[in-house]
């Protein structure tokens, strides 16, 4: 996972001490939030995701779509791109934040030897 991926995580579980770490958990604007960082640290995944006349005439149209769109058409874009890529980032997500936030306890009987 790119390094901003995991900045923007990290930030997440700042502002949101009880999320668990699934995506799925994620208020409808960290959900985009989360998908524009996915597709500005992985833009090759944009051809994919974006329409094709958008990203080739417009300079910046990720962070165009994320920042200003606001409309019903850019909204149900937004909501549509989330639903492509919620199975492709939740696995990663999860991953990093369980190895990085969640403690693993000892098995049963480690500390008395058995």
């Amino acid at each position: 996972m790119k390094q901003s991926m995991k900045d923007f995580i990290d930030g997440l579980v700042y502002r949101n001490q009880n999320w668990t770490g699934d995506i799925i958990d994620l208020s409808d604007r960290n959900k985009d939030a989360l998908c524009h960082e996915w597709l500005s640290a992985y833009p090759t995944w944009q051809a994919d995701y974006l329409p094709f006349a958008a990203i080739n005439q417009i300079e910046g149209y990720v962070h165009i779509l994320y920042s200003f769109g606001d409309d019903p058409a850019s909204i149900a874009l937004k909501n549509a791109i989330y639903l492509e890529l919620e199975l492709a980032m939740r696995e990663p997500v999860q991953e990093y934040f369980s190895q990085t936030y969640v403690k693993a306890e000892a098995f049963a009987g480690y500390e008395r030897g058995e």
